[in-house]
């Protein structure tokens, strides 16, 4: 019984030593790369496009761009990059 009662805390002790931590829901990371052009970086000085969009996931979010050439195509379809930013 003495064998059981210590195998079992053991057991228990081990199972606990590798037990996960949950997992915290964090904020999502500030956009650091133009989505159309990924190479290119975007920081705090870097022009951005209001979402004007019908998809309340968006209102009220922007992406950067890292030049004006990157402006008209992410105007023109909002959803796909602001996807690309923050996920479908």
């Amino acid at each position: 019984m003495n064998r059981f009662v210590i195998a079992l805390s053991a057991v228990m002790v081990a199972g606990a030593a590798f037990a996960q931590k949950p997992v915290k829901p964090t904020a999502p990371k500030a956009q650091t790369v133009c989505p159309m052009m990924p190479t290119n970086k975007v920081d705090a000085k870097s022009k951005a496009v209001a979402y004007t969009g019908k998809n309340p996931k968006y209102k009220g979010k922007s992406v950067k761009y890292c030049c004006g050439g990157c402006e008209a195509p992410i105007k023109k379809d909002q959803d796909k990059y602001f996807a690309m930013v923050f996920g479908k």
